[in-house]
């Protein structure tokens, strides 16, 4: 059994992307109905949290901020004040015990019998309350001092068991008007009262103006998910189980079970234990029966299991986060009377305080200005502040959820002055006044020139200044013998600006791509590593990427200058060297002296920069002093230059093994593990193409590695030499039918076709086949369990688009005709499926049931009500189909995967309006996934079903012409191939 991980006092208020078992299709309901003004909440405030009741037999008020506070009965007036007396903020212990006599106050005005209904006899129920005084304000500032009532959050206790539990959005509504009306009431008759006690009244968000904003959101979802093959309905678990596993814990080589429970670990389900209580998967379970290694990454995992969560959960949160800052816009909160003048002064907060954190040189200054980034990301840009409210909270299906908005950013950048973070002391803010300049921010908050120690001037003779010293290269990524090649330099001019010069192309491997960006951060890591400090002061690193510069040469009259239309343009170049000259020339007085560094495996950008440096002399009328030197560094290691080629090409196979040898040989792991996850951060963990979609120039789809493609070709190469060495005389004819071959069963050409059907069946078949194949490969005790899925996985799809032919036949549309007609298509249809006693839905995770459970939780019932969709995408009256005499198993497991995919399927569908679109669209997908199933079956047996369409055959005698002519030497070269490649 699973439950949602709510922590806290009162429960948690959720994000939506947090709780696991909310499905895509509530997240989009919940951005429909937001965005059509129908969403209901309660605005969320910006105060200080108070739990308050009311003890009629003592008549007087109670407050709580704990649990063990409200097992001993709760604080009084005094007792609270007490509490808060050492407090350092005087303003917040007064907001504390003004707004609760203020309660107490009203409180004791309203009728007994009232009081009772509401707080219980002996202060029982404990409502969750904000404390809004001006004078302790957050971030927020409100002008209306208030008590605000919560709608949710309440908690209870049983005076007799001392059991604490929540109280039921439900059993608060039943009461709520009464409670507020009360309130109301009751404070009309306090005479001078300093708060507002109220109950926190709902309200709607405002419609979005642009009606095409909720559907970019949603597309956006959709396409996330399309990624890992997860539908509609399906769960944020079920989403980060697929993302694990194919990412995080793809290396992983654990049993099923171990691995089920480790994914549940990660993403903070909760199961019930013997005693009915809800807790974390413990680790001892999970490392069950596994190896001293693999226990060890277990171990490990679910050390880091927070950090695993939040970056898996990214995406979804980014979606969330944007739509809620859209969303909220136009939200004003009831509390501020001023709301422009408010959001006005939080932007002008947040840019002083970016200035500030910018200015300042503490040593927690990178901690800092790492957090701002963060913020930054989210916030967009301090134009982006629209509101001057916390956010918005509403209830969906028993949980509480809430939209925050720009608040949530804006909140963490202001909190480095007043909070800290971690271990890091919050930033003074040493400025007088709101509108501070960065100049004053520096005046402020940069560090003071350190004082100079006196020198005799022949202490400095024979001493040269140098001005910079540069390092050149590629760095993508940069690898240990770079490190250790500007450590060295630091060494050896420990007073001089080091800048480590490289261009801004990104540096390529397969699918993997290195960029200026992503070689930063690692030298973030790997320089912080070694203690050396990134910056512009001498002493400090420089990182400086350039775009390419002009070299003061124009392209000459040539035929092919004329040709390419460049004659006269510049000459530009990339080289570092030249950015030196270029920087020396414009920076530098007449006679300084700079060094250039490399390692004796590059020695010659040294000599290179000598003769450029001479030119940028001649130019500028200025003479540099330059020092070039070739260190010996760990680029050499037995006579072999250590490359970042290689570097790219052991993440681009994803061989962290091999990669983390170019690292230094003391870097944490999981800082290496850092590094190598940021090379690889753009690369797709697994593609799905290997052979032509039926109908278009492009590819179909299968799983495949990351980059094994040129592998491949490779050993084709090999093998297709071999064997035309040996075959001579046939070697034209065979080497053009041998082409053909590979190129119609593997070629892997996404590009847009013709057809706007075919390229949406393309996106299709990537998202829906790995499903397909999964599910039907698991049919393995008969042939006919498998032939049964096909027939009735085909039927469904072609019943699920056929209405809609019907519909525009009569309308003078498209033909009804499809595939020339099918058998399939003459089938009565008798049964339905139980779609409550889904076994996915029963346990999305997968976990295995226990015997006794079995038989109940995954049979299907006959007489069930499973109906196929429309083309629109909703539920129609036809039942899924049953064949009669095919085996019920593969029926069964074939409406497993109708139902995780045909939401793929009709919505591509019915976003095709064109008749031409709509049948290529229909004719290609049932003759693919016939394609599709022929190759599923001969992975299991090699024997191959009579299920046919006129364009399946057309295929099949295509691929077969270029089988007949090939030498069995090709042939069996081939198979052998396949064999050990990724397609099989």
């Amino acid at each position: 059994m699973n439950k949602l991980n709510e922590g806290g006092f009162h429960g948690h208020m959720s994000h939506l992307y947090e709780n696991p078992e909310l499905t895509f299709k509530q997240i989009k309901d919940v951005f429909e109905r937001a965005s059509a003004g129908e969403l209901e909440g309660t605005e969320k405030t910006d105060g200080q949290n108070l739990y308050v009741s009311f003890s009629v037999k003592e008549d007087q008020a109670k407050a709580v901020r704990n649990k063990g506070q409200i097992k001993a009965g709760g604080l009084n007036a005094e007792q609270l004040a007490d509490q808060y007396k050492d407090h350092p903020n005087p303003n917040v212990k007064n907001a504390f015990v003004d707004t609760f006599k203020t309660f107490e106050e009203v409180v004791r005005n309203i009728p007994d019998e009232m009081k009772e209904k509401f707080f219980g006899p002996d202060a029982n129920i404990f409502y969750n309350a904000e404390v809004m005084d001006p004078r302790s304000s957050n971030v927020i500032y409100y002008d209306i001092p208030t008590l605000l009532i919560h709608r949710a959050g309440h908690t209870q206790i049983n005076k007799e068991t001392g059991e604490i539990s929540p109280v039921k959005s439900g059993q608060f509504e039943s009461f709520a008007k009464a409670l507020s009306d009360s309130l109301s009431k009751a404070q009309d008759k306090v005479v001078d009262k300093k708060f507002n006690v109220q109950l926190n009244a709902l309200k709607k968000l405002k419609a979005m103006a642009d009606g095409q904003a909720v559907a970019d959101f949603s597309d956006r979802l959709e396409k996330e998910i399309n990624k890992y093959g997860i539908s509609d309905n399906q769960t944020i678990a079920e989403y980060l189980a697929a993302k694990l596993k194919a990412g995080k814990l793809a290396d992983l080589d654990i049993p099923e079970h171990n691995m089920v429970l480790l994914v549940k670990r990660l993403i903070g389900e909760l199961q019930e234990d013997e005693s009915g209580a809800y807790k974390k998967v413990p680790v001892r379970l999970i490392k069950r029966g596994l190896e001293k290694e693999d226990a060890s990454k277990v171990a490990n995992l679910v050390k880091a299991q927070g950090a695993i969560f939040k970056q898996e959960m990214l995406p979804i949160e980014k979606i969330v986060h944007d739509f809620a800052i859209d969303i909220l816009k136009t939200l004003e909160s009831a509390f501020i009377i001023d709301n422009k003048k408010e959001t006005e002064r939080l932007k002008k907060e947040v840019q002083k305080a970016i200035n500030i954190i910018q200015a300042s040189e503490d040593p927690d200054r990178e901690i800092r200005i790492d957090v701002l980034e963060k913020q930054l990301e989210k916030l967009k840009g301090v134009d982006n502040i629209y509101t001057a409210t916390e956010g918005f909270v509403f209830d969906l299906d028993g949980h509480t959820y809430k939209f925050t908005g720009t608040f949530a950013p804006v909140n963490q950048i202001l909190g480095l002055f007043k909070y800290g973070r971690g271990k890091v002391q919050a930033l003074p803010d040493l400025t007088m006044g709101g509108d501070v300049s960065k100049g004053e921010a520096e005046f402020f908050y940069k560090k003071p020139e350190p004082e100079q120690p006196y020198m005799n001037e022949q202490d400095l003779e024979g001493e040269e200044e140098v001005a910079y010293v540069f390092i050149p290269g590629g760095f993508k990524p940069p690898h240990k013998g770079h490190i250790s090649l500007i450590k060295r330099a630091s060494q050896i001019a420990p007073n001089t600006r080091t800048v480590v010069l490289s261009g801004k192309e990104p540096r390529a491997e397969g699918d993997l791509q290195v960029t200026a960006e992503k070689a930063e951060k690692i030298f973030k890591i790997l320089l912080a590593h070694e203690g050396l400090e990134l910056g512009t002061l001498p002493g400090q690193v420089e990182l400086s990427y350039f775009d390419p510069a002009p070299t003061g040469i124009a392209y000459k009259d040539t035929a092919k200058n004329r040709e390419l239309n460049r004659v006269g343009e510049p000459v530009m170049s990339s080289s570092p060297m030249l950015q030196i000259g270029i920087r020396a020339a414009e920076e530098l007085e007449d006679g300084a002296t700079i060094k250039v560094i490399s390692s004796k495996a590059d020695e010659n950008y040294g000599k290179a920069f000598d003769s450029i440096i001479n030119k940028f002399s001649d130019v500028s009328g200025k003479k540099f002093k330059t020092q070039t030197l070739a260190l010996d560094t760990e680029d050499v290691r037995e006579g072999e230059k250590i490359s970042a080629t290689d570097m790219r090409k052991a993440a681009n196979d994803n061989d962290f093994d091999k990669f983390k040898t170019y690292l230094a040989d003391d870097l944490p792991e999981e800082q290496a593990k850092a590094v190598f996850d940021i090379v690889r951060e753009a690369v797709e963990e697994s593609t799905m193409a290997a052979g032509a979609v039926a109908g278009s120039s492009g590819g179909a789809f299968t799983k495949r590695k990351p980059n094994e493609e040129s592998i491949y070709t490779e050993q084709l190469r090999k093998i297709v030499r071999s064997i035309i060495m040996e075959e001579k005389e046939n070697m034209l004819n065979e080497e053009r039918q041998l082409r053909n071959f590979i190129r119609q069963i593997l070629t892997e050409d996404d590009a847009p076709t013709k057809s706007t059907g075919i390229n949406k069946l393309i996106d299709v078949l990537k998202i829906i086949l790995p499903t397909v194949e999964s599910s039907y490969k698991t049919l393995t005790t008969s042939a006919e369990q498998r032939e049964s899925f096909k027939q009735h996985y085909v039927k469904s799809i072609i019943d699920t688009l056929a209405p809609q032919d019907a519909i525009r036949d009569a309308a003078g549309g498209e033909s009804p005709s499809m595939l020339g007609g099918s058998a399939l298509e003459e089938q009565e249809i008798d049964v339905k499926i139980e779609d409550d006693e889904d076994p996915i839905k029963a346990d999305p995770m997968g976990i295995e049931l226990d015997p006794e459970e079995d038989e109940a939780k995954v049979k299907i019932a006959k007489d069930g009500g499973t109906v196929l969709k429309d083309p629109e995408g909703g539920k129609t009256d036809i039942a899924f189909p049953t064949i009669p005499g095919l085996d019920e198993t593969g029926r069964d497991q074939s409406v497993d995967a109708y139902k995780k995919t045909v939401d793929a399927v009709v919505r591509s569908y019915r976003t095709l309006h064109n008749a031409e679109d709509r049948k290529e669209f229909k004719e290609y997908l049932i003759t693919n996934l016939l394609l599709y199933f022929d190759k599923f079956e001969a992975d299991i047996s090699g024997s191959l079903p009579d299920i046919t369409t006129p364009e399946y055959e057309k295929q099949v005698a295509s691929r077969d012409q270029f089988n007949k002519p090939v030498s069995e030497n090709i042939e069996e070269a081939i198979k052998n191939t396949l064999r050990n490649s990724i397609l099989y």
